[in-house]
């Protein structure tokens, strides 16, 4: 265990190290804040709670998923940096191991929150509330984005350009996501199988709970988050035969 945890601090230091990702992470939290901030300045028909709270919310999101998009390409930078093979091939490596290196991007995006909360009670010039269910359905985003970049660095891998799909990742989910509607809706089924964490976006935005949703809701939520998780395992899986077999990670 300490070994696991000495591998992933050495590689969330190393990620963080990286310009681009420290770019990306303060500049898309950043701009978001900024953009949201302004337009609901302009908005007189919204109350200052009310905005307070949804700004500095969707800059969160908006920053933590931003950060996570750069699993599309972690894994090739892990192995351009030469810290792959070893991960993968000591002792309880193999699926453990994918897990530690798709790590840093989500572990650097769950700034976006901190970062987002400081700025909104800076630019309202004032402390703003945060409740234990603000907390817990952070925490429910976080988990639920975590596992969708499993399937998303196991798939980019297969690509030698991964890192010019990222935008791919980014635009398409925030839009299918609700993060961009005007008030929080409940998200349609098909919206909770393709985006998963539009449900968690929701409750965050709405002050609801998990259980105050439908069952069904619910239910598909529950499927739609082990299918992401599912696809990712096979796809490591898959890889992980393909390299004991080729000695590369990349299709053939």
């Amino acid at each position: 265990m300490a070994d696991r945890l000495y591998q992933l601090r050495f590689l969330t230091w190393n990620f963080m190290k990286v310009g681009y990702f420290r770019q990306l992470f303060f500049c898309s939290t950043l701009a978001a804040f900024l953009i949201l901030a302004v337009t609901f300045r302009q908005n007189d028909a919204v109350s200052l709670a009310y905005a307070s709270q949804i700004v500095w919310k969707k800059t969160a999101f908006i920053g933590f998923w931003s950060t996570c998009t750069a699993a599309a390409g972690i894994l090739g930078m892990a192995r351009f940096q030469g810290v792959l093979a070893p991960i993968l091939a000591a002792p309880r490596g193999g699926l453990a191991g994918i897990f530690l290196l798709i790590s840093p991007p989500s572990l650097m995006g769950i700034g976006a929150f901190p970062l987002a909360y400081a700025l909104a009670c800076l630019w309202y010039r004032t402390l703003l509330p945060l409740t234990g269910l603000d907390l817990l359905n952070g925490v429910l985003i976080i988990i639920v984005g975590y596992l969708m970049t499993l399937p998303i660095a196991t798939l980019f891998l297969i690509s030698r350009h991964a890192s010019t799909y990222e935008i791919l990742i980014l635009i398409p989910l925030f839009a299918v996501s609700g993060i961009l509607s005007a008030t929080p809706e409940v998200p349609a089924l098909w919206q909770s199988v393709l985006v998963p964490f539009s449900v968690p976006i929701y409750l965050l935005l709405s002050g609801e709970s998990l259980l105050a949703l439908s069952p069904g809701v619910i239910v598909v939520f529950a499927l739609a988050s082990l299918l992401w998780l599912g696809s990712g395992l096979f796809l490591a899986q898959r890889l992980l035969k393909q390299a004991l077999k080729t000695g590369s990670l990349e299709r053939r």
